[in-house]
This record gives C-alpha cells, sequence and structure tokens, in this order.
C-alpha cells in the first residue's frame, strides 16, 4: 500500500514536470534565435567598422581600429564559449 502511494506521487510530480518541459524548451529556442541573431549583427557591425576606418598611412590600421579588432576576438571567444552550453 505504501509503495502505491509512493509510485502515484511519484508518477504525479513526473507528468507535471513533463508539461512544463515543452513550453519552457520552446521558449528556450526562442531566446536562442533571437541570441544568434544578436550576435551576428554585433559581428556584422564590427566588421563594417573595421572595413570603413582602416588608416590609409602606410595601411597602418589605427588604435581604434586595433582596440575594435580585440573586442571583437572578445565577444567571438565568448560566443564560443556559450556555445558548449548548447543543449545536444
Amino acid at each position: 500500500m505504501f509503495s502505491d502511494v509512493g509510485r502515484d506521487a511519484w508518477k504525479k510530480k513526473y507528468f507535471e514536470e513533463k508539461r512544463k518541459t515543452v513550453p519552457l524548451e520552446e521558449e528556450s529556442k526562442k531566446l536562442r534565435m533571437e541570441l544568434d541573431a544578436s550576435q551576428k549583427k554585433i559581428v556584422a557591425q564590427l566588421d563594417r567598422t573595421h572595413d570603413t576606418q582602416q588608416s590609409p598611412a602606410a595601411g597602418q590600421p589605427s588604435e581604434q581600429v586595433r582596440l575594435r579588432a580585440v573586442i571583437k576576438l572578445a565577444f567571438l571567444s565568448l560566443v564560443h564559449a556559450g556555445d558548449s552550453f548548447r543543449p545536444l
């Protein structure tokens, strides 16, 4: 009798949590897509800024361009680090 009560309570909790999973996965997928779009937008913007701000003097990039390149590399490393948390 005691095992039936425990089993029924476990089954009830299991199915309650199972019902919550689908909406959470959909929301997670939506947020991941928004994040990916934002990341692509930022990278494209950094690329455009980098391309338009090249220093014409002897082909050397300005300090601001170098700083933007460093920021871009840091950003991309964070993006790749975040990719390791994606579900399989």
